[in-house]
């Protein structure tokens, strides 16, 4: 099952942003790999300030992690035609800029 595991600032994304972003994560999913909707699973952790580290230093409460499981033999092409539509997801939902993504 695919799997996408979203991070981010509790204060940063409402109820709504999570639900709009599940269903365009879905879309995205299913349009790149083929795959039904019913298999996409998104969860969303919210953290608190100093939840998140890179290189030893806290990492900004304005910024999204999200880290995609997906079945193993996936193209390179659909890779990246999934990491730019989900992306590009997340800055028109939440208007956070791509490069905090």
């Amino acid at each position: 099952m695919p799997t996408y595991a979203c991070y981010a600032d509790r204060r940063l994304l409402t109820d709504q942003h999570r639900s709009e972003l599940a269903q365009r994560f879905t879309h995205v999913h299913s349009i790149a790999t083929n795959a039904p909707p019913s298999f996409v699973q998104v969860i969303f952790t919210a953290l608190d300030s100093q939840d998140h580290f890179i290189g030893g230093r806290s990492v900004s409460a304005g910024g999204v992690h999200l880290h995609g499981h997906i079945r193993e033999g996936r193209s390179p092409s659909a890779k990246d035609r999934l990491a730019q539509g989900l992306r590009d997801e997340i800055v028109a939902v939440t208007g956070i800029p791509a490069d905090q993504i």
